[in-house]
């Protein structure tokens, strides 16, 4: 919460509610271990080992010093905080980097500037950009060279990309409407070939022109540095099979 430019940045509150104690805390996971003890001995599935695994995390969540310290933007030299940017975009990226050394496995960055009209441009396009998109630059830049510069890029994806592009043309309100025809998307590291471009469109972005591709292929891509079957079928609440993604083949010069 709170501006970093306004100095007003605050940690999250890992509290406990009025009334609660750790030692209550302590009691009740010792009660917790005696009832799992009773159900191993009635149940050995996986269950009871994946509720237990979740527990341990939030236990540790409130009772241990890890996530209050990811969360601590003070323990960052100044220098590279500048680097990222005194603003929402670059604090919250700098953050996203310190969430995936603590072991978070993913990150979403998705934030809401006080008198913008969000990414949603469908007035007044231009006086939105020349606002948002310098501070967008900055951190998304800074976020990759950091990761690069830590050992962190082949392990950690890190994509860019809306759910649809916007018009080629600015219309009467000065803005861009939805488009589904024609759209980019950034993804660095992960263990992807980087520095590349795929496809391309018409010259003015409105259109496919060489290697059109979906967005289950970028899925489909992001699926499989995850090593996960972008192919297998899941089960729905009534038991029917239902495919992970439908469609969509991981982009081959990515990945091979």
């Amino acid at each position: 919460g709170g501006d970093p430019t306004l100095g007003n940045y605050r940690l999250p509150e890992f509290i406990l509610p009025a009334g609660l104690t750790f030692d209550r805390i302590e009691q009740r996971r010792l009660l917790q271990d005696h009832l799992d003890q009773l159900a191993r001995s009635v149940d050995q599935s996986s269950t009871v080992a994946a509720l237990d695994e979740a527990r341990k995390k939030a236990y540790e969540l409130i009772a241990g010093p890890k996530a209050r310290e990811a969360f601590d933007l003070t323990r960052e030299p100044a220098e590279l905080r500048d680097r990222y940017g005194k603003h929402f975009w670059g604090q919250s990226a700098l953050l996203a980097r310190r969430l995936v050394e603590a072991g978070v496995t993913f990150v979403t960055i998705n934030l809401y500037e006080k008198d913008v009209d969000w990414w949603d441009d469908h007035t007044t396009i231009e006086k939105n950009l020349r606002k948002r998109l310098p501070n967008f630059d900055q951190s998304l830049a800074t976020l990759i060279e950091d990761l690069q510069q830590r050992g962190l890029a082949e392990r950690v994806l890190v994509g860019a990309f809306g759910e649809f592009g916007r018009a080629p043309r600015v219309d009467a309100a000065a803005g861009r409407g939805h488009w589904p025809r024609a759209m980019s998307a950034l993804l660095s590291g992960g263990g992807l070939r980087n520095g590349q471009i795929v496809g391309a469109t018409t010259a003015d972005g409105g259109e496919p022109s060489d290697r059109a591709l979906r967005p289950a292929d970028l899925l489909a891509t992001i699926y499989h540095m995850l090593g996960i079957d972008h192919e297998q079928f899941l089960r729905d609440q009534q038991g029917r099979p239902v495919r992970v993604l439908d469609g969509g083949e991981p982009i081959r010069e990515l990945v091979s």
